[in-house]
Protein backbone atom coordinates (compact mmCIF):
# COMPACT_ATOMS: atom_id res chain seq x y z
CA UNK A 1 0.00 0.00 0.00
CA UNK A 2 1.47 3.34 -1.03
CA UNK A 3 -0.02 6.55 0.35
CA UNK A 4 1.18 9.71 -1.42
CA UNK A 5 1.34 12.57 1.05
CA UNK A 6 1.74 16.32 0.59
CA UNK A 7 2.77 18.42 3.55
CA UNK A 8 0.64 21.45 2.77
CA UNK A 9 -0.96 22.61 6.01
CA UNK A 10 -1.53 25.66 8.13
CA UNK A 11 1.30 24.47 10.37
CA UNK A 12 3.70 23.99 7.42
CA UNK A 13 4.90 20.60 8.65
CA UNK A 14 8.36 19.83 7.24
CA UNK A 15 9.90 16.43 6.66
CA UNK A 16 12.79 15.87 9.08
CA UNK A 17 14.41 12.89 10.78
CA UNK A 18 11.89 13.38 13.58
CA UNK A 19 8.70 15.37 13.34
CA UNK A 20 6.72 16.37 16.39
CA UNK A 21 3.04 16.51 15.53
CA UNK A 22 0.00 17.37 17.57
CA UNK A 23 -2.63 17.81 14.90
CA UNK A 24 -0.95 18.02 11.51
CA UNK A 25 -3.42 18.91 8.79
CA UNK A 26 -2.15 16.42 6.28
CA UNK A 27 -3.95 15.32 3.15
CA UNK A 28 -3.52 11.70 2.07
CA UNK A 29 -4.63 10.89 -1.46
CA UNK A 30 -6.36 7.61 -2.09
CA UNK A 31 -4.28 5.35 -4.37
CA UNK A 32 -4.57 1.62 -3.77
CA UNK A 33 -7.22 0.76 -1.24
CA UNK A 34 -10.51 2.31 -0.23
CA UNK A 35 -9.29 4.41 2.68
CA UNK A 36 -9.55 8.19 2.40
CA UNK A 37 -7.54 10.46 4.61
CA UNK A 38 -9.23 13.79 5.35
CA UNK A 39 -7.06 16.39 7.04
CA UNK A 40 -9.84 18.86 7.67
CA UNK A 41 -11.59 16.46 10.06
CA UNK A 42 -8.53 14.63 11.30
CA UNK A 43 -9.99 11.24 10.44
CA UNK A 44 -9.57 8.25 8.22
CA UNK A 45 -12.78 7.58 6.34
CA UNK A 46 -13.33 4.03 5.16
CA UNK A 47 -15.87 3.44 2.42
CA UNK A 48 -18.88 1.57 3.83
CA UNK A 49 -20.01 -1.76 2.48
CA UNK A 50 -22.22 -2.18 -0.58
CA UNK A 51 -20.33 0.47 -2.52
CA UNK A 52 -21.93 3.56 -0.97
CA UNK A 53 -19.87 6.70 -1.36
CA UNK A 54 -19.15 8.25 2.04
CA UNK A 55 -19.73 11.91 2.71
CA UNK A 56 -16.35 13.18 3.97
CA UNK A 57 -18.07 15.88 6.00
CA UNK A 58 -20.56 13.63 7.72
CA UNK A 59 -19.70 11.92 10.99
CA UNK A 60 -22.36 9.39 11.86
CA UNK A 61 -22.89 5.68 11.99
CA UNK A 62 -22.74 5.30 8.23
CA UNK A 63 -18.98 5.90 8.30
CA UNK A 64 -16.14 4.28 10.11
CA UNK A 65 -14.09 7.18 11.42
CA UNK A 66 -10.58 6.74 12.78
CA UNK A 67 -8.03 9.39 13.63
CA UNK A 68 -5.23 9.15 11.09
CA UNK A 69 -2.57 9.15 13.80
CA UNK A 70 -4.23 6.08 15.34
CA UNK A 71 -4.32 4.44 11.93
CA UNK A 72 -0.63 5.21 11.49
CA UNK A 73 0.26 3.69 14.86
CA UNK A 74 -1.78 0.60 14.10
CA UNK A 75 -0.40 0.07 10.59
CA UNK A 76 3.25 1.03 11.19
CA UNK A 77 4.28 -2.62 11.65
CA UNK A 78 2.67 -3.61 8.36
CA UNK A 79 5.59 -4.42 6.04
CA UNK A 80 3.61 -3.20 3.03
CA UNK A 81 2.82 0.20 4.55
CA UNK A 82 4.93 2.92 2.93
CA UNK A 83 4.57 6.62 2.22
CA UNK A 84 5.37 8.06 -1.17
CA UNK A 85 6.71 11.63 -1.28
CA UNK A 86 7.64 13.79 -4.24
CA UNK A 87 10.95 15.48 -3.40
CA UNK A 88 12.71 17.56 -6.04
CA UNK A 89 10.60 15.90 -8.70
CA UNK A 90 11.61 12.38 -7.66
CA UNK A 91 9.63 9.62 -5.94
CA UNK A 92 10.95 8.97 -2.43
CA UNK A 93 9.65 6.22 -0.17
CA UNK A 94 9.52 6.36 3.62
CA UNK A 95 8.58 4.02 6.45
CA UNK A 96 6.68 5.97 9.12
CA UNK A 97 6.78 5.25 12.84
CA UNK A 98 4.61 6.92 15.44
CA UNK A 99 4.89 7.12 19.21
CA UNK A 100 2.66 8.90 21.73
CA UNK A 101 4.23 11.30 24.25
CA UNK A 102 2.82 13.18 27.21
CA UNK A 103 4.43 16.59 27.69
CA UNK A 104 3.00 19.04 30.22
CA UNK A 105 -0.26 17.09 30.26
CA UNK A 106 -0.53 17.40 26.50
CA UNK A 107 -0.77 14.36 24.27
CA UNK A 108 1.72 14.71 21.45
CA UNK A 109 3.06 12.32 18.85
CA UNK A 110 6.55 11.96 17.51
CA UNK A 111 6.64 10.77 13.92
CA UNK A 112 9.82 9.33 12.42
CA UNK A 113 10.19 8.94 8.67
CA UNK A 114 12.92 6.47 7.69
CA UNK A 115 13.78 6.74 4.01
CA UNK A 116 13.74 3.32 2.31
CA UNK A 117 14.02 4.43 -1.33
CA UNK A 118 17.40 2.77 -1.96
CA UNK A 119 16.35 -0.44 -0.24
CA UNK A 120 13.19 -0.64 -2.36
CA UNK A 121 15.17 0.02 -5.52
CA UNK A 122 17.54 -2.84 -4.67
CA UNK A 123 14.60 -5.16 -4.05
CA UNK A 124 13.01 -4.16 -7.35
CA UNK A 125 16.28 -4.84 -9.19
CA UNK A 126 16.58 -8.28 -7.61
CA UNK A 127 12.96 -9.11 -8.38
CA UNK A 128 13.42 -8.00 -11.98
CA UNK A 129 16.56 -10.11 -12.36
CA UNK A 130 14.81 -13.15 -10.90
CA UNK A 131 11.97 -12.80 -13.42
CA UNK A 132 14.20 -12.57 -16.51
CA UNK A 133 15.94 -15.11 -18.70
CA UNK A 134 19.69 -14.66 -18.21
CA UNK A 135 20.53 -15.19 -21.89
CA UNK A 136 17.94 -13.20 -23.85
CA UNK A 137 16.99 -10.78 -21.04
CA UNK A 138 13.35 -11.43 -21.86
CA UNK A 139 11.00 -12.33 -19.03
CA UNK A 140 11.02 -16.00 -18.08
CA UNK A 141 8.26 -18.58 -17.92
CA UNK A 142 7.57 -17.96 -14.25
CA UNK A 143 6.91 -14.29 -14.94
CA UNK A 144 4.82 -15.21 -17.97
CA UNK A 145 2.60 -17.48 -15.87
CA UNK A 146 2.06 -14.67 -13.37
CA UNK A 147 1.29 -12.10 -16.08
CA UNK A 148 -1.04 -14.44 -17.97
CA UNK A 149 -3.10 -15.18 -14.87
CA UNK A 150 -3.61 -11.45 -14.33
CA UNK A 151 -4.39 -10.87 -18.00
CA UNK A 152 -7.05 -13.58 -17.85
CA UNK A 153 -8.69 -11.91 -14.85
CA UNK A 154 -8.61 -8.55 -16.65
CA UNK A 155 -10.09 -10.10 -19.79
CA UNK A 156 -12.97 -11.56 -17.77
CA UNK A 157 -13.66 -8.31 -15.95
CA UNK A 158 -13.56 -6.12 -19.06
CA UNK A 159 -14.97 -8.72 -21.49
CA UNK A 160 -12.08 -7.86 -23.80
CA UNK A 161 -10.32 -10.43 -26.03
CA UNK A 162 -6.99 -11.95 -25.05
CA UNK A 163 -4.71 -13.91 -27.37
CA UNK A 164 -1.42 -15.79 -27.21
CA UNK A 165 1.27 -16.39 -29.82
CA UNK A 166 3.51 -19.40 -29.18
CA UNK A 167 6.55 -19.83 -31.43
CA UNK A 168 9.45 -22.18 -31.90
CA UNK A 169 12.65 -21.91 -33.96
CA UNK A 170 12.57 -24.47 -36.76
CA UNK A 171 15.30 -27.15 -36.75
CA UNK A 172 17.11 -25.45 -33.89
CA UNK A 173 18.79 -28.71 -32.86
CA UNK A 174 20.50 -28.75 -36.24
CA UNK A 175 21.90 -25.28 -35.52
CA UNK A 176 23.39 -26.42 -32.23
CA UNK A 177 24.74 -29.66 -33.69
CA UNK A 178 26.24 -27.96 -36.74
CA UNK A 179 27.53 -24.66 -35.41
CA UNK A 180 27.76 -25.24 -31.67
CA UNK A 181 25.86 -23.87 -28.69
CA UNK A 182 27.56 -20.47 -28.84
CA UNK A 183 25.96 -19.88 -32.23
CA UNK A 184 22.70 -21.28 -30.90
CA UNK A 185 22.80 -18.75 -28.08
CA UNK A 186 23.48 -16.00 -30.60
CA UNK A 187 20.38 -17.04 -32.60
CA UNK A 188 18.25 -16.94 -29.44
CA UNK A 189 19.50 -13.48 -28.51
CA UNK A 190 18.87 -12.14 -32.00
CA UNK A 191 15.39 -13.66 -32.09
CA UNK A 192 14.59 -11.95 -28.79
CA UNK A 193 15.59 -8.63 -30.39
CA UNK A 194 13.35 -9.32 -33.39
CA UNK A 195 10.42 -10.09 -31.13
CA UNK A 196 10.87 -6.96 -29.02
CA UNK A 197 11.08 -4.78 -32.12
CA UNK A 198 8.02 -6.39 -33.73
CA UNK A 199 5.46 -6.59 -30.92
CA UNK A 200 3.32 -3.63 -29.99
CA UNK A 201 3.40 -1.43 -26.91
CA UNK A 202 1.51 -3.30 -24.21
CA UNK A 203 2.26 -6.77 -25.56
CA UNK A 204 4.22 -9.09 -23.28
CA UNK A 205 6.95 -11.41 -24.58
CA UNK A 206 8.80 -14.10 -22.66
CA UNK A 207 11.12 -16.99 -23.29
CA UNK A 208 9.14 -20.12 -22.57
CA UNK A 209 12.21 -22.33 -22.54
CA UNK A 210 14.76 -23.68 -25.00
CA UNK A 211 13.96 -22.28 -28.44
CA UNK A 212 10.32 -21.50 -27.57
CA UNK A 213 8.90 -18.03 -26.97
CA UNK A 214 5.45 -16.73 -26.07
CA UNK A 215 3.64 -13.42 -26.53
CA UNK A 216 0.44 -12.33 -24.76
CA UNK A 217 -1.76 -9.76 -26.47
CA UNK A 218 -4.39 -8.02 -24.35
CA UNK A 219 -7.49 -6.60 -26.08
CA UNK A 220 -6.57 -8.57 -29.20
CA UNK A 221 -8.64 -11.21 -30.99
CA UNK A 222 -7.13 -14.19 -32.78
CA UNK A 223 -7.47 -12.59 -36.20
CA UNK A 224 -5.40 -9.56 -35.21
CA UNK A 225 -2.99 -11.79 -33.31
CA UNK A 226 -2.46 -13.93 -36.42
CA UNK A 227 -1.53 -10.80 -38.39
CA UNK A 228 1.14 -9.96 -35.82
CA UNK A 229 2.30 -13.58 -35.82
CA UNK A 230 2.71 -13.46 -39.58
CA UNK A 231 4.70 -10.25 -39.23
CA UNK A 232 7.00 -11.98 -36.74
CA UNK A 233 7.39 -14.94 -39.10
CA UNK A 234 8.37 -12.71 -42.03
CA UNK A 235 10.74 -10.60 -39.93
CA UNK A 236 12.60 -13.71 -38.78
CA UNK A 237 12.68 -15.20 -42.28
CA UNK A 238 14.06 -11.98 -43.78
CA UNK A 239 16.56 -11.28 -40.99
CA UNK A 240 20.26 -11.58 -41.80
CA UNK A 241 21.85 -13.62 -39.03
CA UNK A 242 25.61 -13.10 -38.87
CA UNK A 243 26.02 -16.71 -37.72
CA UNK A 244 24.12 -19.93 -38.25
CA UNK A 245 22.55 -19.14 -41.60
CA UNK A 246 18.91 -18.36 -42.33
CA UNK A 247 16.32 -19.10 -39.66
CA UNK A 248 12.56 -19.59 -39.63
CA UNK A 249 9.93 -20.01 -36.93
CA UNK A 250 6.63 -21.83 -36.60
CA UNK A 251 3.85 -20.10 -34.69
CA UNK A 252 0.58 -21.04 -33.01
CA UNK A 253 -2.16 -18.56 -32.17
CA UNK A 254 -5.26 -18.86 -30.02
CA UNK A 255 -7.79 -16.62 -28.30
CA UNK A 256 -9.02 -16.96 -24.72
CA UNK A 257 -12.51 -18.41 -24.25
CA UNK A 258 -14.50 -17.49 -21.17
CA UNK A 259 -14.73 -21.14 -20.10
CA UNK A 260 -10.96 -21.65 -20.45
CA UNK A 261 -8.63 -22.37 -17.58
CA UNK A 262 -5.10 -21.06 -17.85
CA UNK A 263 -3.97 -24.62 -18.58
CA UNK A 264 -6.51 -25.22 -21.37
CA UNK A 265 -5.66 -21.84 -22.88
CA UNK A 266 -1.94 -22.56 -23.10
CA UNK A 267 -2.57 -26.18 -24.16
CA UNK A 268 -4.58 -25.00 -27.17
CA UNK A 269 -1.88 -22.60 -28.36
CA UNK A 270 0.67 -25.39 -27.88
CA UNK A 271 -1.49 -27.63 -30.09
CA UNK A 272 -1.58 -24.87 -32.72
CA UNK A 273 2.21 -24.63 -32.68
CA UNK A 274 2.52 -28.42 -32.94
CA UNK A 275 0.24 -28.38 -35.99
CA UNK A 276 2.32 -25.62 -37.61
CA UNK A 277 5.48 -27.69 -37.18
CA UNK A 278 3.86 -30.91 -38.39
CA UNK A 279 2.37 -29.37 -41.52
CA UNK A 280 5.48 -27.78 -43.02
CA UNK A 281 6.97 -25.34 -40.46
CA UNK A 282 7.63 -21.63 -41.12
CA UNK A 283 3.90 -20.91 -40.89
CA UNK A 284 1.16 -19.63 -38.60
CA UNK A 285 -1.70 -21.86 -37.37
CA UNK A 286 -4.71 -20.47 -35.51
CA UNK A 287 -6.85 -22.62 -33.20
Amino acid sequence: MFYPIDFFSQKSVELQEQILLKQAQTHFYEQVNTRKWNAHHGGVYVKPLHGEKPNPYLKNNTLKVELWIDYLKREQNNKEFKILLKRDGEDRYFKPHAKKLLIENQELHIIIFDEITKELQKIQILEDEASRDSLTKLFNRGKFDDVLSKEIVLSKITSSPLSIIFLDIDHFKVVNDTYGHDVGDYILIELAKILKSTIRTGDFVARWGGEEFVVTLQSTDSKTASILAEKIRKNVENYTFAKGGEQTVSLGVTQYNQNDTQESFTKRVDDALYEAKKTGRNKVVVK
